[in-house]
């Protein structure tokens, strides 16, 4: 990959010395590489599925240095970001202080399998400042099965070994960034791993974890991380609680198409995915996106456009079961911007301001919904939590899902179900067990701690047994006379 870069450098800039331009190659790609690593680490999946990446590109730039050959003023960074066959990135949004948004970028299609070679290659720690930074505000710990973690690390580097397509090596890439990332912030005490983090409550009242948090990396990780546990997820939350708030508000509002969707949402996917042929996990995607807010538009800079191309995109966008939901789900959402209006307003509690207390900007009509779904959410959430038996000890919530060691009693999780349907109509929790990724020898701590007891348990009975061969009771030492067998009469 250096040697690309330095071959296309020297060519744009033919009175470059290759000395300097070594230099400069040799900069940017150590500046650019490791923080690539740390943003993918922290990217969503549906971040991930688009191929945006936030990116500090000022910080990067000064990483980089100056480009002394081009003038007193011309950095490395935007010496190598001049040409399209000398840059590692694509910069697809500018960051500003006004908005607080961090510039966007995608890897450059001519270097990205160059570039996650190197990233498969290299560990990068996260960044000491903002690990110490986020470290003096930690306000949660998060138990975690640090040998899982270990082993998932194990499994994931045996498989980085085989022949993979471009999209799966992707993915286990970065997860084995992500779970070594995760892996140098584990702490012990005596009752085992923790990582701390530091969660903010918003003004919707819904906890967001900061950094390398276990609430935003992909589950894959933070599944081997929590090791094997139970989750209890709200199935289409988005779906069913600004549904059913919308029904509250008008009545007569058609909403099968939704309700079909919220019951059967698997099946529904799978249909559309084959009409469109495009993955399941891709309209799981789209789903998630448009429950959210995500918007349909025709263009290359649309995030759903992008996540499945052009000809899909069409095809998405004329299938019938699709734009029918699509429809409802746009009714119900004026049904409530009509409710709520523009100003500020009050709900369960908490106030949704007008203006973004964070951005100081006037929030949109989808941000404005964004809160109420947010505010439902943790309801429904706090819910949940406060009616989970003292037995079950709770792991992590990650908004929509909880993570417990054990399932919750059929009987007490039906009191909970009930308890849910009555405040939130169409919300309907679902329970699994998660077993992390792990290589084929691992055994669970808790497994092998089992098999000890179940080993010291049969010692000791063999041991009582072989005392009980040689035994014999006091009352027994002088057994009474036996009958007379026959007696003489006379």
């Amino acid at each position: 990959m250096k040697e690309k870069l330095l071959a296309a450098l020297l060519k744009h800039h033919p009175a470059l010395k290759p000395k300097t331009a070594r230099k400069y190659v040799d900069k940017y790609t150590q500046a650019v590489i490791p923080e690539l690593a740390r943003q993918m680490a922290g990217m969503s999946s549906e971040d991930f599925s688009t191929g945006e990446i936030d990116f500090p590109i000022n910080q990067v730039t000064k990483a980089c240095g100056a480009a002394k050959a081009f003038g007193p003023h011309e950095t490395i960074m935007g010496v190598m970001q001049m040409h399209g066959d000398t840059s590692l990135i694509i910069k697809l949004y500018e960051g500003n202080s006004i908005t607080h948004r961090v510039s966007r970028v995608c890897l450059n299609q001519n270097y990205k399998k160059d570039i996650m070679q190197e990233l498969k290659s290299i560990y990068v720690e996260q960044e000491p400042s903002r690990v110490a930074a986020l470290t003096a505000k930690a306000n949660k710990i998060v138990r975690i099965d640090a040998a899982s973690l270990d082993s998932y690390i194990k499994q994931t580097q045996i498989d980085l070994s085989r022949k993979n397509d471009a999209a799966y090596e992707e993915k286990l890439i970065r997860n084995l960034q992500v779970a070594k990332q995760l892996k140098s912030l584990v702490k012990w005490d005596d009752a085992g791993a923790f990582v701390e983090e530091y969660w903010e409550q918003i003004d919707s009242g819904r906890m967001h974890g900061h950094g390398l948090s276990l609430q935003r990396i992909l589950k894959e990780v933070r599944h081997a991380a929590l090791g094997r546990c139970y989750r209890y997820d709200f199935k289409a939350a988005s779906y069913a609680l600004m549904t059913a708030y919308a029904l509250s508000i008008d009545p007569t509002l058609k909403v099968a198409a939704i309700n079909d969707y919220v019951r059967h949402r698997s099946a529904i996917r799978k249909r559309i995915a084959k009409a469109i042929g495009v993955s399941e996990d891709r309209i799981k995607t789209v789903f998630t996106a448009i429950g959210f807010g995500a918007q349909l538009k025709d263009n290359p800079y649309n995030s759903i456009r992008g996540l499945l191309g052009q000809d899909a995109y069409h095809r998405l966008l004329s299938n019938l079961e699709f734009s029918l939901i699509k429809q409802q789900l746009d009714a119900v959402s004026a049904t409530i911007a009509a409710e709520l209006g523009a100003g500020d307003f009050e709900m369960a509690g908490l106030l949704c301001t007008a203006l973004d207390p964070h951005t100081g900007h006037k929030r949109t009509k989808n941000q404005r919904l964004a809160w109420v779904y947010q505010r439902f959410e943790t309801m429904a959430m706090e819910l949940f939590r406060d009616m989970v038996p003292s037995e079950c000890q709770q792991l992590l919530v990650v908004h929509d899902c909880v993570y417990l060691d054990r399932p919750i009693p059929a009987r007490h999780l039906a009191d909970i179900k009930v308890a849910l349907s009555a405040m939130f109509p169409m919300l309907n929790v679902e329970g699994e067990w998660v077993t992390p990724i792990h290589t084929a020898d691992f055994i669970r701590p808790s497994v092998l701690q089992a098999r000890e007891e179940d080993a010291a348990h049969r010692a000791r009975i063999a041991v009582e047994e072989q005392r009980a061969m040689f035994y014999k009771s006091p009352r027994l030492a002088t057994p009474p006379a036996a009958p007379p067998v026959f007696q003489t009469v006379h």
